[in-house]
């Protein structure tokens, strides 16, 4: 039961000594490599974050600026006493209300206008402004 131990020849342990030493050197290159694209990659996305962080601060900061400084500090509740008895009339908004008529045009009054045969000639605002000013200049 003695096994015979291989006995190598100086030449062939020569060549896995190179190889080992090869791979060894491909091997840490490898890990270089991997290690500079890594921190490469880590690089751009901790600035992408970046980017994006201030992106969406800004944003928020656009947002609570366009509140007026008054109602920013306003409790709900306060803010609905408020907006019920201070609503004012904004001269887009009569005019609006006027060029549509809202309150007068009922769901009958507008099946009436859609079953018509003619095209229906509601003002458009150029029309409206037209008239006014041929109105106005006689």
């Amino acid at each position: 039961m003695n096994k015979r131990k291989r006995i190598e020849e100086i030449g062939e342990s020569k060549h896995r000594q190179v190889r080992q030493r090869i791979l060894q050197e491909r091997k840490t290159d490898i890990l270089e490599n991997l290690a500079f694209e890594l921190s490469d990659k880590i690089r751009r996305l901790r600035s992408n974050a970046g980017l994006l962080a201030s992106t969406i601060r800004m944003r928020g900061e656009m947002r609570v600026a366009s509140i007026p400084r008054a109602q920013r500090n306003m409790k709900l509740r306060d803010f609905q006493s408020f907006l019920s008895s201070n609503t004012p009339v904004t001269p887009w908004r009569t005019r609006i209300q006027e060029f549509y008529k809202l309150e007068e045009l009922s769901n009958s009054k507008r099946r009436q206008n859609s079953s018509k045969s003619s095209p229906s000639k509601t003002p458009t605002p150029l029309r409206m402004t037209k008239e006014k000013t041929s109105t106005q200049g006689s």
